[in-house]
């Protein structure tokens, strides 16, 4: 089932809010019944957040990494979706979960699939277009974190 968001408040400047772009997607999966089977919590700072970029795009992104964290953890599961401010020109999101894991080989296959643009070609030219850092860490049975940069509007 494809997300679908309502437009998320935007400044004079056409920047869009952070904070409501992730209310809206935790709104979906909890009506799609996700709270039922999986711990989703978000945590946002009390700042301002307007980002720099297109919503459908970091929508893409958030909505990519957010379903691929679902898919991994079991019932009672947990997913958090942590925003960090990093500087006056970046933030920083992060996704992680408590799922089994990846190997290192696994890890090193999906930063490779990620280097290429496979599979996830949109996403990489998402974040080849807004200059964000991304990284993944894994550990067998720790669970896995995805974090990417964002600019601020």
């Amino acid at each position: 089932m494809p997300l679908r968001y309502r437009p998320c408040e935007t400044n004079a400047a056409g920047n869009f809010s952070l904070r409501n772009l992730l209310m809206d997607i935790g709104g979906y999966y909890a009506a799609a019944g996700v709270a039922e089977r999986v711990d989703v919590r978000a945590y946002c700072p009390d700042l301002p957040l307007a980002i720099s970029g297109e919503i459908r795009e970091v929508a893409v992104l958030v909505d990519t990494f957010f379903r691929r964290a679902l898919s991994a953890v079991n019932e009672g599961g947990a997913v958090h979706l942590r925003v960090k401010l990093l500087s006056e020109e970046k933030i920083e999101l992060s996704i992680s979960d408590n799922s089994a894991g990846m190997t290192r080989a696994e890890l090193a296959q999906f930063a490779r699939t990620m280097a290429k643009g496979c599979r996830y070609y949109q996403e990489a030219m998402i974040f080849r277009k807004l200059e964000s850092d991304f990284r993944i860490s894994s550990d067998p049975n720790a669970g896995t974190m995805v974090a990417f940069t964002l600019p601020r509007a």
